[in-house]
């Protein structure tokens, strides 16, 4: 799992070292013996090589022309796996990060036709495309059968993903709109209608608030309001956001399956070259330049004592940069939908699940 696992990073085996060890994955040698080969693409530099989750091999690159990271996992197999995962952050209650996910879908600068992706992914052996969006991060899915559909898919994806067309039909379609009814639509806006108001939303929203401080994104609805979603969010916004976030440096592809990571770097090779190219991105050169951002690096000071307690809480080093998947809240908010739903268990049966501390 690549929200989930920590890798020992080791020093890259030669060929020669994994051909002496008894215990040395077979993939791994293959690769080492590839790395030395002049046509891998020279733009990226190799960070480790690890292994994941029962021995399997893991490879990471870092592109030295545009930031971007690549981690490729190759391992026997039908399916080919691929994770573009977008470090975002939500700054208010717009639902930004969740709307320009729905609009990644609408077209691309270089596949400029709403739903052509699932339709090329179809053609590549692939059972679509999902994505999903999370408090701290967007992560775009892809699975197909075989490699060579993957590798012609990859670079299309991505082209959505950093090049989106964003336009204000899309906008009104796939956001918030009023129908002839009179009545507030858009797939965005029907979503969080259908749970913004639940009891588990509203709790877990005025926790968050309590706990954290108003700089942080964990406090806020990364889907969106409704209120806000129909008086705030419009198009510009999202253009600007996109600008902010999406971006190579902010991006890490992530790839398991049975392909070998001198086939993947080969497939970015497209989109590579047009990142370098555009290298300004101004895509929207009209509306002026915006700021990037760092994105989950804002100091927010250390935590009062409590005033009927004698402890004091330790304060976390923010200034500690994290280069991945970074633990926190995200598992909190595990935890707490796992309490609530043993809660739930015990006021129907009385019983608890293996925790006393319900009761």
């Amino acid at each position: 799992n690549p929200r989930t696992c920590w890798l020992q990073e080791r020093p890259f085996p030669s060929a020669t070292a994994a051909s002496k060890s008894n215990t040395a994955v077979p993939l791994l040698k293959t690769w080492a013996a590839q790395s030395s080969q002049k046509d891998v693409m020279s733009n990226f530099q190799e960070i480790c090589v690890a292994r994941t989750d029962g021995d399997l091999p893991l490879v990471k690159f870092k592109s030295t022309k545009t930031g971007m990271t690549v981690c490729v996992s190759e391992f026997d197999g039908p399916l080919i796996s691929g994770y573009l995962c977008v470090a975002t952050e939500a700054q208010d209650d717009d639902g930004l990060p969740h709307t320009l996910e729905h609009l990644i879908f609408m077209g691309s600068e270089d596949y400029p036709y709403k739903g052509i992706l699932d339709q090329l992914a179809n053609r590549c052996l692939a059972s679509g495309t999902n994505a999903w969006t999370d408090t701290d991060h967007t992560c775009y899915t892809m699975t197909t059968a075989g490699s060579k559909g993957f590798v012609n898919l990859l670079p299309i994806y991505l082209d959505h993903i950093l090049y989106p067309l964003l336009t204000e039909a899309a906008f009104i379609t796939e956001v918030h709109h009023v129908n002839g009814e009179g009545e507030d639509a858009g797939v965005v806006y029907c979503e969080m209608q259908a749970r913004e108001n639940t009891g588990e939303s509203l709790c877990m929203l005025h926790l968050l608030r309590t706990l954290y401080p108003a700089p942080c994104g964990y406090r806020y609805e990364t889907g969106g309001l409704m209120r806000n979603l129909r008086e705030s969010t419009d198009n510009q916004k999202v253009r600007a956001y996109h600008k902010s976030f999406y971006r190579p440096e902010n991006l890490c592809v992530i790839v398991a399956g049975s392909i070998s990571p001198k086939e993947v770097l080969k497939a970015l090779e497209p989109i590579e070259k047009k990142i370098i190219a555009k290298r300004t991105r101004t895509s929207w050169s009209n509306e002026g330049t915006s700021t990037l951002i760092d994105c989950w690096q804002e100091r927010l000071g250390g935590l009062r004592r409590h005033k009927r307690n004698a402890g004091v809480y330790k304060e976390i080093p923010t200034s500690l940069r994290l280069d991945g998947y970074k633990r926190g809240p995200s598992e909190i908010k595990v935890k707490i939908k796992n309490l609530t739903q043993q809660y739930r268990h015990y006021v129907k049966t009385g019983q608890t699940t293996g925790s006393a501390s319900v009761k």
